[in-house]
């Protein structure tokens, strides 16, 4: 006695479809390209550990010192200090990186979990001029006898919007030097 098999129609189609792909070869695609570049250097200066890792503190600022966007806490001054620089190095800037704030991308965004709201970090020049996230700061000239430079910033707590929320207000940056 024969038995007969009985597929549903949907089970034939996906076992022809499956019998089609093992068939295909691999598609290949050329869609953009990635160019890598860098450059290969003779030395750098010595950032003074100190400054490597370190933590400013921008205090406890009370929430009703911002009533507009762009109202400001006080600076609080930091340096990188730097030592041991070759003297083929005349100058070197500083360019800091992070998670840009969600409204003004200039601006520092507080870590996730962070409790305030509607507040950012600026960071400036000593004279208080903003550098903006990403963007280079002005050259600071290497001292030839010393062999040294200080790169000298201030940092303080901008409001984004016209309130904010109060709660722990961290933000984190990483800082990369470029010498000239």
């Amino acid at each position: 006695m024969r038995t007969k098999l009985k597929m549903k129609p949907h089970r034939v189609v996906l076992l022809l479809t499956g019998g089609l792909l093992c068939g295909a070869g691999p598609a290949e695609a050329h869609d953009g390209q990635v160019r890598f570049t860098g450059a290969l250097t003779t030395a750098s200066c010595v950032v003074d550990p100190a400054d490597s890792n370190q933590v400013v503190q921008l205090g406890n600022i009370p929430s009703a010192q911002f009533s507009a966007s762009g109202d400001k806490s006080p600076a609080r001054d930091f340096n990188i200090d730097l030592t041991e620089c070759p003297a083929s190095i005349g100058s070197v800037l500083a360019k800091f990186d992070g998670v840009s704030d969600p409204v003004n991308a200039s601006l520092l965004g507080l870590d996730k979990y962070s409790g305030a709201t509607s507040v950012a970090v600026e960071i400036a020049e000593k004279d208080g001029t903003p550098v903006p996230l990403h963007n280079a700061s002005r050259d600071v000239t290497v001292d030839a006898t010393t062999h040294a430079a200080t790169l000298s910033f201030l940092a303080r707590y901008v409001a984004t919007a016209s309130s904010v929320g109060v709660g722990t207000a961290v933000a984190t940056s990483q800082f990369t030097l470029n010498y000239n």
